[in-house]
C-alpha cells in the first residue's frame, strides 16, 4: 500500500498529505522535492538514525522496462560502493512492492545548475573550488572502476562542506563490457559529451568525464552552452573570455583526443590548483609563515562567507527556493 501512495505523490501534489512509508517504515515520505527523466526525489524522514533523507523513486511508467530498472540499479549500487565526502552518500536502496528507491543525504544547496540560474558566471575562485571538490569526487570514482558519463551542472549538488557529485544512472564499470549501453548507443547530455563518447558511450573512459568537467568549468565561467569545445577554432571563440590559466586547463581538458587530455582527475586538480598562483590571478595562497591576515586570506574569507551564505535555508528561502532544496538529477 505505501508503496502505492508513493506513486501517486509523483503526479498528485494534493496528495502529499498522506505519510507513506518504505522499509518497514523506516522512512516516512514527506513530499516531492524534485523530479527527472527517470523518477522523482522525496524528502523523507528516517526513523532509525532520526534524521532527513532524499529518496529518489524510479518513475512508474519505467517499471515495466527492464533497462530502466536495471539502470536504476546500477546507480544504487555504484554510488553505494563510494565513500567521498565530493560523493553524495546513499544509505540504502531497494524495492518495496512497486517501488524502486535510494535513499541518500538531504542536501540543502540545490545543484550548480541553479547557481549559474541565480548568480550567473561565477568567479574564477568559486569555480575553481567547485571543480577541486569534482575532481577529488571522480578520482575517488574511478579509482573504484566507477565511469560517471554525465558531469554537468545540473548533476552537482552545493553542500556546506562543498560540492557533491550525484547522478550516477548512467555510470559504467569500467573495462567490464558494454553493460546496459546497446550497441553504439549515446548516453549523457550532448553539450557536455566528449566526442568518442558521442560516437559510442562504450567507449567512455575516465578522460571522458574529464572532458565533460572540462565543460563543466567553461560552463562556471561563462555561464554559456559548452557547444563544440572540442573543435579547435570553435574552443578558441569561446575561450576568448576566459582566465588565461583557466582557459589551458579547459584546452587540455577538452582535446578531442582522449590521450591529449589529463591522465587522471588529479592531474587535473593540480593544474587547477597551479592557476591559484599564476600572476594576475585573483587570489594566491596564502604564506604559512605570515601571521597578520593578508588581502588574499581576506579574499578567501569573502569567499568562504558567500559560500555559506548561498548554501543557508535562510538564504534559499530568500530566494524562493526552499521548495527545492534537492535537484533531482534525471535525464534532461
Amino acid at each position: 500500500m505505501a508503496s502505492c501512495v508513493v506513486f501517486l505523490l509523483i503526479w498528485h501534489p494534493s496528495l502529499q498529505n498522506l505519510r507513506p512509508t518504505l522499509a518497514n517504515e523506516r522512512y516516512i515520505v514527506e513530499r516531492c522535492i524534485g523530479r527527472g527523466g527517470m523518477g522523482a526525489v522525496f524528502l523523507a524522514h528516517d526513523e532509525v538514525l532520526q534524521g532527513p533523507r532524499a529518496i529518489k523513486v524510479l518513475d512508474p511508467a519505467l517499471i515495466t522496462r527492464p533497462e530502466a530498472r536495471a539502470r536504476f540499479r546500477t546507480e544504487a549500487v555504484a554510488m553505494s560502493k563510494l565513500n567521498h565526502p565530493n560523493v553524495i552518500r546513499v544509505f540504502d536502496h531497494g524495492q518495496e512492492g512497486l517501488t524502486s528507491y535510494i535513499v541518500m543525504a538531504y542536501v540543502h544547496g540545490g545543484s550548480i545548475r541553479q547557481l549559474l540560474r541565480r548568480e550567473g558566471a561565477l568567479s574564477k575562485d568559486l569555480a575553481t573550488s567547485l571543480c577541486l571538490d569534482v575532481c577529488a569526487g571522480l578520482q575517488h570514482a574511478h579509482e573504484n572502476g566507477i565511469i560517471h558519463r554525465d558531469i554537468k551542472p545540473d548533476n552537482i549538488l552545493l553542500a556546506q562542506t562543498g560540492a557533491l557529485l550525484t547522478d550516477f544512472g548512467i555510470a559504467r564499470v569500467w573495462d567490464t563490457g558494454p553493460g546496459l549501453t546497446r550497441s553504439r548507443a549515446t548516453l549523457g547530455t550532448p553539450a557536455y559529451m566528449a566526442p568518442e563518447q558521442r560516437l559510442d558511450s562504450r567507449k567512455s573512459t575516465p578522460q571522458s568525464d574529464l572532458y565533460s568537467l572540462g565543460a563543466t568549468l567553461f560552463v562556471l565561467l561563462t555561464n554559456q552552452d559548452p557547444i563544440d569545445l572540442y573543435e579547435p577554432h570553435a574552443r578558441e571563440t569561446l575561450l576568448a573570455s576566459v582566465d588565461p590559466a583557466l582557459a589551458q586547463v579547459i584546452r587540455i581538458a577538452v582535446d578531442a583526443d582522449p590521450t591529449q587530455r589529463f591522465s587522471n582527475a588529479q592531474a587535473m586538480a593540480e593544474a587547477l590548483e597551479a592557476t591559484r598562483d599564476e600572476p594576475g590571478s585573483q587570489r594566491s595562497r596564502p604564506t604559512m609563515e605570515s601571521s597578520e591576515h593578508t588581502a588574499e586570506e581576506h579574499d578567501l574569507e569573502a569567499l568562504h562567507r558567500l559560500w555559506q551564505s548561498y548554501v543557508t535555508p535562510q538564504h534559499l528561502a530568500a530566494r524562493g527556493t526552499a521548495g527545492a532544496t534537492y535537484a533531482d538529477p534525471g535525464r534532461r
